[in-house]
């Protein structure tokens, strides 16, 4: 029993010398590891800490105002039961001014709340590729364009406008978000204020979004987006940047291009069926024209029939323009192929179909893409418009081409 005891006595001596011994090293190893500095323990960018300020001063504000619409209410029914008109009238007005407050606070912390969650995700997040595709879309409003839906290989084409080879970086993750969010539609003035406070005032922000922004700021705007892309990616932002390619690929994309533009293409379907381009002359442009697309001559003033011949017979025709015009549907190596005849009949159909396509839009018609085509019609349609330009250079003028028998969607 004595030993027992002894031996339990022993242990709990053993017990608390360790203890002794270990509680400094705990101590010593507390001490060796720093505390968190604030920029580590928040872990939020400059632009998340703004928003999240931001964010607070809307709620604060938002409180206010609610106890100013309960003190407002409470008057007014107080104002009531002196049954005296003039009192009444007047806790109206200070009611309905307080309400208006009100909403206007509760609209500001919504637009904060989407602001918060936009400035503190990750530049790399599906979130962030989602604002930055609504922000694309702004860009393309702020042109003047009316922007529509657009698939993946419209979308690449004016990402790779901007910022080229950014569309190979990036994840399919983070390309179906910015697709996704180009597609969303029209930003309203909130949304617009919730991804881009800070960077453009309200006045600016309305101006891009009627299409009446000033060139600078629509490249203010373009510079902003690249560096979106850039952190997204993490390809560097170039040195400097010409919207000229990115215009012409946004006025290919949804059906803009002028009268020359589409005399360039001319030039390019003309070159694929082994035509010169500078042999037209003005009667000849409109039975091509016509026999494409009947009717469609009609829709062009002269000065537009003007400008499209001359771009028909001023050749020298530039592979990078020419994608840029069609929309980013082909690559500069595929045309390039087409201009120098080694191109079978499949892609020369197809780029046919899509220079029909662009005709379409003349007089203010909607660019219907063509699609998939099978091979066979593909085929008819090379032989098709081939007859139809040996015809109008050989003098044979007007007649329709079957081009509408043949891709009814683009008629």
């Amino acid at each position: 029993m004595h030993l027992k005891t002894r031996a339990v006595s022993a242990l709990a001596t053993l017990a608390m010398t360790a203890s002794l011994v270990a509680v400094p090293a705990l101590l010593q190893t507390s001490a060796a590891v720093p505390a968190p500095s604030d920029s580590s323990r928040a872990g939020v960018t400059a632009e998340c800490a703004a928003a999240q300020a931001g964010l607070a001063n809307a709620k604060a504000k938002k409180v206010k105002a609610k106890k100013s619409l309960r003190k407002a209410r409470k008057s007014l029914r107080k104002a009531k039961k002196t049954h005296r008109p003039v009192k009444i009238r007047k806790a109206k007005k200070v009611r309905a001014r307080a309400k208006h407050r009100f909403v206007h606070r509760s609209r500001a912390v919504r637009t904060q709340n989407k602001r918060v969650a936009y400035a503190c995700s990750a530049p790399t997040s599906s979130t962030r590729a989602s604002a930055t595709g609504q922000k694309l879309d702004l860009l393309v409003l702020a042109t003047g364009t009316v922007g529509e839906t657009v698939d993946l290989v419209q979308l690449n084409a004016l990402l790779d406008r901007l910022l080229p080879g950014v569309g190979s970086q990036l994840t399919p993750g983070q390309l179906s978000a910015l697709l996704t969010g180009f597609n969303a539609g029209p930003l309203s003035l909130d949304d617009a204020t919730a991804l881009l406070d800070g960077t453009f005032s309200p006045t600016e922000l309305q101006s891009l979004l009627a299409g009446t922004a000033s060139p600078a700021l629509v490249l203010a705007l373009a510079d902003h987006v690249i560096g979106q892309l850039s952190l997204a990616s993490g390809l560097p932002v170039p040195g400097s940047f010409d919207p000229t390619d990115l215009l012409e690929t946004i006025a290919g994309v949804f059906g803009g291009l002028d009268a020359a533009q589409l005399g360039t293409l001319l030039g390019l379907l003309t070159t694929a069926v082994g035509a010169d381009p500078s042999a037209f002359d003005l009667a000849e442009l409109t039975g091509l024209l016509d026999g494409l697309l009947p009717g469609v001559s009609d829709l062009l003033d002269p000065a537009q029939l003007t400008a499209m011949l001359g771009a028909l017979n001023g050749g020298g025709l530039d592979v990078s323009t020419l994608s840029n015009l069609l929309g980013g549907q082909f690559s500069a190596a595929e045309l390039q192929q087409v201009l120098n005849g080694t191109a079978d009949d499949a892609l020369v159909g197809e780029v046919i179909a899509h220079v029909v396509a662009q005709l379409g839009t003349v007089g203010g018609g909607g660019l219907e893409l063509p699609g998939t085509i099978d091979p066979a019609t593909l085929l008819s349609l090379v032989s098709t418009v081939t007859g139809l330009v040996d015809d109008v250079l050989g003098g044979v003028l007007g007649g329709d081409a079957g081009v509408c028998t043949l891709l009814p969607i683009l008629c």
